[in-house]
């Protein structure tokens, strides 16, 4: 596997010398050969890199290991609702509503184990905002309405989706 991530520098380096940039050439030659000689191998290339979001969860001090809900699939996710959002912006909020359900549903409950509280809250106000305008769009009003609407409205009685929780790791058998 180092052998694929030196391959991929050395190309890399090759690309940026082609096309004038020789300083940014010199740089990626050095990230690909700077490995000290005394420090072992990692397990995985991705690994190695130490921006990478593949980046192994650390133990944490209780044991367990954490899970994020990565990035990309949280920007999935919003790309994904932004199109069901767009094809349907003169449809009632209601439909829409029918329509985002269940995609929030199955994603929450896929992330529901783990650290994504704060993921959670970032798609809920998300969430949130595009249901006002689409509602504020319906009655030729510009902004989110955030005056106009309580969230226990838009909750309650429209019937969005309000489980963004996040459950502890417990086993599905009672131990015997």
């Amino acid at each position: 596997m180092n052998a694929v991530l030196l391959d991929h520098f050395a190309e890399q380096a090759r690309f940026c010398d082609a096309f004038g940039s020789p300083l940014m050439a010199r740089l990626i030659e050095a990230m690909a050969t700077s490995r000290p000689a005394d420090r072992p191998p990692r397990s995985s290339p991705a690994c190695s890199l130490p921006w990478s979001p593949h980046r192994p969860p650390r133990n944490t001090a209780c044991g367990g290991l954490r899970f994020f809900a990565y990035q990309e699939k949280r920007t999935a996710l919003l790309h994904k609702l932004k199109d069901v959002f767009r094809h349907f912006r003169s449809q009632p909020v209601r439909r829409v509503i029918e329509l985002i359900n269940p995609i929030l549903r199955g994603w929450v409950n896929y992330f529901a184990v783990g650290h994504s509280s704060r993921c959670f809250s970032y798609v809920r106000h998300w969430v949130d905002m595009m249901i006002r305008r689409q509602m504020m769009r319906a009655q030729k009003h510009q902004g989110f309405g955030w005056a106009t609407w309580s969230r226990q409205r838009l909750y309650e009685e429209l019937g969005l989706f309000n489980g963004y929780h996040v459950r502890s790791r417990t086993p599905k058998v009672s131990p015997a």
